[in-house]
């Protein structure tokens, strides 16, 4: 156990997500992931090897036997990827980052609000996804209900997530079109509604499903899906809690993420840890959500953790059920640099192409990739190559049988009748 703790190889998840073929050149798109299913973007060529085995034959094809091409994933070109960021609009979002500093959302500048950091951030998120190839598009979507004890009319702006404002999809690399994807729009509202991400959730897997212009799930002429599909993603942005969905509206909503797992959720928890709220409200432990209804804390406490707590075990469970990273930020940096990083998991493939050996008609193979001696799952793949179909031995077989006919059938006939020609003449 001490010696695996300190292998490299510790944590590391190689995955081939798709496979290509073209004739006889085949591609492969590999995942490499660490703990906690984070991306690991780092790697050499010199990590990864690779394995075919011939299923008809029973050979393996390895090593020198099998040269392949290599290329980081800052090298390659994704598949077309589609993401909707859905970010928390509640009253807390209105406050203040700051450790020391009550959350009192009216005693807050526009400019220093946690809303503030987040558009921010996600601003520099639209611009690294800008400058990397392939096509990606991005929604984003504030959500947030009314609370039960709100008053009416206590809030002029409850961001509803619909169909139609979830379908409002930009292409990040037109700078013209983007303007920060009207990131403006909501920068000039006063957040004050109650977080509900996991209704917001449900309605964002449903949009993707009810695809309708066969953006999400494109498929060819003859009604097959293309390979590779667009890669589907939610980033989910919340600084709290969802208190409005009860029990079984939770568990429906759980049970929509585990049937659809082509849609990857990443989870951002975005405020104080639970250990800078001990501090900052003198609880002498890290705060937990139970704390919110403690009665040994003054009333005022209680309001004030409520607005802050934020629940990462929420947050991560949700992300741990689709595949997804789950994250927590502190301020804007810290949002950009997480957000990088699911940029990563969405986008970050590693590539290999090789011609595959012996190729036949209709021949089924298997693909393995090991990245630092950890191996993937098989992947399975068949060819419907329609250039030669034998393999190299027996066409090298054939050439020499055909060279001997000629001899044989020709050549010495012809010799002998042409000696006996010039022997008549003579």
């Amino acid at each position: 156990m001490l010696s695996a703790l300190i292998t490299p190889a510790w944590g590391i998840k190689p995955e081939i997500t798709d496979i290509e073929d073209i004739d006889d050149k085949v591609t492969l798109q590999i995942q490499v992931t660490g703990e906690e299913s984070k991306p690991i973007m780092g790697l050499a060529e010199s990590d990864f090897q690779l394995k075919v085995l011939d299923k008809k034959n029973n050979k393996t094809y390895q090593g020198k036997q099998l040269p392949f091409d290599w290329k980081s994933p800052r090298e390659t070109t994704p598949p077309d990827a589609w993401i909707v960021v859905l970010i928390d609009f509640s009253g807390s979002m209105n406050c203040s980052q700051a450790l020391n500093t009550k959350c009192d959302a009216k005693a807050v500048a526009k400019g220093k609000r946690k809303l503030d950091a987040a558009i921010n951030a996600l601003g520099t998120f639209i611009k690294l996804a800008s400058e990397r190839k392939g096509k990606t598009y991005l929604s984003i979507v504030p959500f947030g209900v009314e609370g039960k004890n709100d008053k009416p009319g206590a809030c002029d702006y409850y961001p509803k997530v619909t169909s139609e404002t979830l379908d409002k999809f930009n292409f990040v690399q037109d700078v013209k079109q983007t303007n920060f994807l009207g990131l403006d729009r909501f920068s000039d509202k006063t957040p004050c509604a109650t977080t509900n991400f996991y209704q917001a959730l449900k309605e964002t897997v449903n949009f993707f499903k009810n695809d309708k212009e066969g953006r999400f799930y494109p498929k060819d002429k003859e009604g097959k899906p293309l390979k590779p599909q667009p890669r589907l993603s939610i980033i989910l942005l919340s600084d709290g809690f969802d208190n409005n969905s009860n029990y079984q509206e939770v568990q429906k909503t759980l049970a929509v993420l585990q049937n659809n797992k082509d849609i990857v959720v990443h989870t951002l928890g975005y405020g104080l840890t639970p250990q800078q709220l001990g501090k900052k409200y003198s609880l002498g432990k890290p705060a937990v959500r139970r704390d919110i209804n403690n009665p040994k804390l003054s009333q005022a406490t209680r309001e004030q953790l409520e607005k802050e707590f934020v629940d990462q075990k929420q947050l991560a469970e949700i992300a741990k059920l689709t595949g997804g990273v789950t994250e927590f930020a502190g301020d804007a940096d810290e949002i950009a640099e997480k957000l990088e990083i699911f940029l990563d998991a969405i986008q970050g493939r590693y590539e290999i192409s090789y011609i595959q050996p012996n190729v036949r008609r209709g021949g089924e193979y298997v693909a393995t990739v090991s990245t630092q001696k950890v191996a993937s799952q098989s992947k399975p793949y068949t060819l419907d190559f329609f250039g030669r179909t034998l393999p190299l031995e027996t066409r090298i077989l054939m050439l020499i049988c055909i060279f001997l006919a000629l001899g044989l059938g020709g050549v010495i006939p012809f010799y002998y009748w042409g000696k006996w020609l010039k022997e008549k003449q003579n």
